[in-house]
């Protein structure tokens, strides 16, 4: 007899994370690529990539995909086509980011703080997007993004290099992160990049190196973020805060960064708002994917953390 299996995928601008999992909440594949926002990175590359993954993630496959739920920020032809070839009444939807950020909290309604690659902010209530803030992209926005902590990270390394400011140790980071011989050959690597938005942001991995080792800068870095965070939060909730229940949860990698980052946000937030409660995801957002299948089958949300943490334990959020 024929296995049946679902598949949930999530991807942005840092990566496509997909999971295929069976019926009793059980991993039977992965895959991941790198980002599929194709505002950012040529299309034909994201295409070849989402591609090459899905064609490995479905090959000889002992039953069906009954079901497929996806969050994609570009690409989503060549994740969905590949399953209605080889599953052609595949239940395939498409959900939200901020759905899917607060499903991996296993809630269904709140504010979502969302700092990935790109930042923005949301209120979601009953499922529909009352108020949405931020996402303006690198040139315009994403102030507390990742893109946003890796650039602030290199003009920490410019002043540190010009004297404007204190040494910073993000300065030598930068340096050893790009083999520079002076730091103007920044400049010359990101003029043109075509992938300099993922260049930019990748240096946020060095400001949470800093921040660990206890760099005043970096850490003031992950401040600044936090507080931007805030803002766009706190405007998503304004003039809705009677539809609002209190919840707010983050979700993005750059939250991964430093612990100081949400610390400071939790802080402002239940400053202005006593009601608040504020809370880190319990899951990758490819588990919110799932989650959402499984509330739209019925299933009570508070039931649902015991399996989940079981069967999807490498996606516990950390």
């Amino acid at each position: 007899m024929s296995k049946s299996y679902y598949l949930a995928a999530d991807g942005g601008g840092t990566k496509l994370q997909t999971i295929l999992y069976d019926s009793d909440l059980r991993v039977v594949r992965t895959g991941r690529v790198a980002g599929v926002n194709t505002l950012y990175k040529p299309a034909d590359v994201v295409r070849a990539n989402v591609e090459n993954m899905m064609t490995e993630l479905l090959k000889d496959l002992d039953g069906t995909v009954i079901a497929a739920d996806l969050c994609l920020l570009g690409a989503k032809d060549a994740v969905e086509s590949p399953i209605l070839k080889q599953n052609p009444a595949c239940d395939i939807r498409f959900h939200s980011e901020p759905n899917v950020g607060l499903a991996a909290c296993l809630k269904t309604e709140g504010a979502v703080a969302l700092s990935g690659t790109g930042s923005d902010a949301f209120l979601i209530k009953k499922g529909e997007r009352f108020k949405a803030i931020g996402g303006w992209g690198p040139l315009l926005g994403d102030e507390g993004s990742g893109y946003d902590i890796g650039l602030n990270a290199i003009k920490a390394a410019i002043y540190s290099y010009d004297g404007r400011k204190e040494k910073s140790m993000l300065y030598d980071l930068v340096m050893e992160r790009w083999n520079l011989t002076d730091l103007w050959g920044i400049v010359h690597h990101l003029a043109g990049n075509p992938d300099a938005r993922h260049e930019v942001a990748s240096a946020a991995k060095l400001c949470s190196k800093a921040a660990h080792a206890g760099d005043k800068t970096a850490l003031r870095i992950y401040e600044h973020a936090a507080l931007e965070m805030s803002l766009q939060t706190r405007t998503a909730i304004d003039g809705h805060r009677d539809q609002w229940d209190g919840t707010v949860v983050v979700m993005g990698g750059a939250w991964k960064g430093h612990p100081r980052m949400f610390e400071v946000f939790k802080a402002e937030m239940e400053l202005v708002y006593p009601e608040a409660r504020v809370s880190l995801p319990v899951f990758e957002p490819v588990v919110g994917c799932a989650v959402l299948r499984l509330l739209e089958q019925g299933k009570d949300p508070a039931e649902l953390l015991e399996p989940l943490t079981q069967g999807f334990s490498q996606f516990l959020y950390h």
